[in-house]
């Protein structure tokens, strides 16, 4: 009896006293919340471990790729090809067929231009494949390499532009503009896609083109110039500059933007003309080409000789050079200068006529060396028998030793009081007087 007694205390305790069920009943969640957080902590650290491990097989990885290039740049220096091969993909034929042109170039300007190889400025690895920046000090300057290379068995090695890791595909937009590009050349992108913008909207203000064309440029992974697409014509195709040796401080250099607005500028004017200027009498294809150049000039801007065009603009503003250019057809000839300045007569047009008849005169040792005697003689005012004879026999025998220049033009009279003009040429014999006659829309020579 006492025995139950006690069992009945303890058990109308329990009921009478819940706050101590309670207690016992709340620890439970409490402990599985400290088993959650202990797992955590455990897989936390666990994490850690392996982002330590991670980083630090990154940076095994980033030494080793550094020894390599280190161990290739003391090659260079010591001009030892056998160990720069040994540092090259094998299997990459683009690599075969560049490294030993590389490691020479380098070892010529040691000696030309007293460069001196330098030092790893930068490094990015993605996986296997990483690319390093390598700077080489070229008389007193600092350029850089762009350098590839892919991991094997527990090296690296170095491959070609094409075949190494750029980063991930992006695309710049704006407008009607848009540039394809990889990481590496977001500082090419950034300094471009403002000037194409500028280009093409004062471009076609210049031209008085109906609208705006869309323009697409693909940055490519390889060596070369740039160049319009075959199946796209408004598809510029650009190397990128990091497959070659660039200067350290620019993104964009100075011969690349000029090549860019060359291309751009006789595209517009090949849009402007409404023809592409292939198969064209001589005038009228000098003057296409002409103003693809003025206008690049214009862009840049720059002084690249185009007189006749640039006093053309400055005597008679810019909507003559766009009537020139929209006026152009395949036989046109200087007659359409005259109708867009307004003048009856081109010796009344106070012209600059130094590029142009400069090439007239190029073109005399052109023809002759190609053979082409009526070319040749086309270049004359035939009319005059005793001009004649003398053409026959320069076409025989040549005139100027060097290319010829130009250095001014006088409008004169000849002795039976026809308009002339007198050209002071220059060449490596000397300068000697040229004079020149208009006949039907032609310049021709006189003398």
């Amino acid at each position: 009896m006492g025995i139950e007694l006690k069992w009945d205390v303890d058990a109308a305790d329990e009921q009478t006293q819940p706050g101590a069920v309670g207690s016992r009943g709340r620890r439970r969640p409490w402990k599985g919340l400290a088993r959650l957080v202990f797992l955590s902590l455990v897989l936390a650290l666990v994490a850690a471990g392996f982002y330590l491990r991670l980083r630090e097989v990154d940076a095994q990885q980033a030494n080793l790729l550094r020894a390599s290039v280190e161990a290739e740049i003391t090659a260079l220096r010591l001009g030892d090809v056998q160990a720069y091969q040994e540092f090259q993909d094998s299997e990459d034929p683009a690599r075969q067929l560049v490294w030993r042109e590389v490691f020479d170039a380098w070892q010529r300007r040691k000696i030309e231009s007293n460069a001196l190889a330098g030092e790893i400025v930068a490094l990015a690895i993605s996986g296997e494949d990483a690319w390093v920046q390598v700077e080489e000090n070229i008389n007193g300057e600092d350029w850089l390499h762009t350098w590839f290379y892919r991991r094997s068995g527990d090296g690296w090695l170095h491959v070609s532009p094409q075949a190494g890791w750029r980063g991930q595909a992006r695309s710049h937009r704006s407008g009607g503009l848009r540039i394809d590009y990889d990481d590496i050349d977001a500082p090419l992108v950034a300094a471009l896609a403002p000037l194409l913008e500028s280009w093409l909207e004062n471009g076609c203000q210049l031209l008085n083109c109906a609208s705006v064309p869309a323009l697409n440029v693909q940055i490519l992974a390889r060596p070369g110039a740039a160049v319009w697409s075959t199946g796209d014509s408004w598809l510029l195709l650009l190397p990128s500059p990091r497959t070659g040796l660039v200067r350290g401080d620019e993104a964009l250099s100075a011969g690349l933007r000029a090549e860019i607005a060359k291309l751009l500028a006789g595209r517009l004017v090949r849009e402007a003309a409404g023809q592409s200027g292939s198969d064209w009498s001589r005038e009228a294809g000098w003057l296409h080409a002409s103003a693809g150049a003025w206008l690049a000039d214009r862009m840049l801007p720059a002084e690249s000789g185009q007189h006749l065009l640039q006093s053309l603009s400055a005597s008679y503003g810019d909507d003559a050079l766009s009537a020139l250019i929209e006026g152009l057809e395949p036989d046109s000839t200087l007659e359409l200068v005259a109708m867009v300045a307004g003048v009856a007569d081109l010796h009344d047009a106070a012209l600059d006529w130094r590029d142009l008849l400069t090439w007239q005169l190029e073109q005399e040792s052109v023809t002759r060396l190609a053979g082409d005697s009526a070319g040749f003689l086309a270049l004359y005012d035939l009319r005059d028998d005793a001009l004649g004879v003398l053409a026959r026999a320069r076409l025989v025998a040549g005139e100027f030793i060097g290319p010829p220049s130009i250095e001014e033009v006088t409008p004169v009279s000849a002795a039976d009081g026809s308009a002339l003009l007198r050209a002071r040429v220059r060449d490596a014999s000397g300068a000697v007087p040229v004079y020149f006659r208009l006949v039907e829309g032609r310049w021709l020579r006189a003398s």
